[in-house]
This record gives C-alpha cells, sequence and structure tokens, in this order.
C-alpha cells in the first residue's frame, strides 16, 4: 500500500451515521489486460462519473500532431517505447479533474513517479491485482505489446511484469485481487473499499 495514502475524512450524517464520501476521482492501475478500462467504464456508469482513458489520451494527442489515428501499441512501434512514456507523461500532467471520473491508466504508468504523484491528487488508486497467467493468456489473444522481446515474448512478459507489481502496490490506496471474482463482485469490492 502507498505509504503517501491518506485516510480520507467520513463525513456524519444529521442522523449521526457515518456518511461515506466517495473520492473526487478513482484511478485503476493494473497491468495490461487486467481489465481497467473494462471495470472502469462500468464503474463510471454506475456511479455516473466520467470515463477517462489514459492510452486513448494518447491516441488522441498523437492524432492531432500527425493527422492520422495510431494505436498505443503502433505509436510504441513507430517511436519507441521512450516517446511513448513522453507522451503519457505529458496527458497526465495535463489532466484537468473538474468532476467526479474513473480513470483507466496504461499498464505502465507507475514507472514515472512523477505520474503517481499526480493521479494521487485526484483520488483513490486502486491496483487490480491479476494472476499472471491469466494475463499472459489474455496478451496471447489481444496481441503481443510492443515492449515485449519478440524473441521470447512469455520471458519478457513475466520479467517485465514482476518488476511492476511493487510498484502498483507500492502506489496504490487499494489492492483487489481479481481473481474469481464475477463483474459484479469486482465492482462491489471496489465500492467497499472507497
Amino acid at each position: 500500500m502507498n505509504a503517501f495514502a491518506t485516510n480520507e475524512p467520513r463525513e456524519l450524517s444529521r442522523s449521526g451515521k457515518r456518511k461515506i464520501s466517495m473520492p473526487r476521482s478513482i484511478i485503476l492501475l493494473g497491468l495490461p489486460t487486467s481489465g481497467k478500462t473494462t471495470y472502469g467504464k462500468l464503474l463510471a456508469s454506475k456511479l455516473n462519473y466520467t470515463f477517462i482513458d489514459t492510452d486513448h489520451l494518447i491516441e488522441n494527442a498523437y492524432e492531432a500532431q500527425m493527422g492520422q489515428h495510431f494505436t498505443c501499441r503502433q505509436i510504441c512501434l513507430n517511436e519507441g517505447l521512450i516517446k511513448f512514456r513522453q507522451l503519457e507523461k505529458q496527458q497526465i500532467a495535463s489532466l484537468n479533474i473538474s468532476k467526479n471520473s474513473v480513470i483507466s491508466t496504461g499498464g505502465g504508468t507507475v514507472e514515472d513517479r512523477g505520474n503517481v504523484e499526480i493521479l494521487q491528487k485526484f483520488g483513490q488508486l486502486i491496483y487490480l491485482k491479476t494472476p499472471l497467467e491469466v494475463l499472459w493468456k489474455r496478451i496471447c489473444v489481444r496481441g503481443l505489446p510492443s515492449y515485449l522481446d519478440p524473441i521470447n515474448p512469455e520471458e519478457s512478459f513475466y520479467k517485465n511484469a514482476k518488476r511492476l507489481i511493487p510498484l502498483f502496490e507500492n502506489a496504490a490506496n487499494h489492492i483487489i485481487e481479481t481473481t474469481h471474482l464475477s463483474e459484479q463482485e469486482l465492482l462491489t469490492a471496489i465500492l467497499k473499499r472507497l
């Protein structure tokens, strides 16, 4: 759990019972294919919050520069991972959250401590912790990310994941183990921790 996490004050209702005050924003962290976008959209809909996907922000900004749409994967292939991370940092730094939002972040967002510090100002960070074997199977179906070693992508995936997991755990206010949770159970688990 995050060393910088704070316990948000809980308000009392007129009856004297605790009234839960929701954070202004909920930020979802996790490895690629952990469900950040899928669950983020569902959560935003359930709470009537705005949904923001940082990957889409990057794609839109890149499209504005280049005049043509590229996916994050294509941007990484075209520009390299360092340039992609710079674009990501720019988009996170330019976030102007004026309404309650659910924010889905990219899998490597936590590699930059500055990104984490900005996101922490907006609300609670939730790490969707999913078994690596499950994520690897999903990635194989979806298509290999450009940052994986093409000669040994599976080994590269596990090595990268093991490097990122402590960063997620340190940044998160809450960690949700997604194993064996239905969609509704996962949403309930998130809401219970806020």
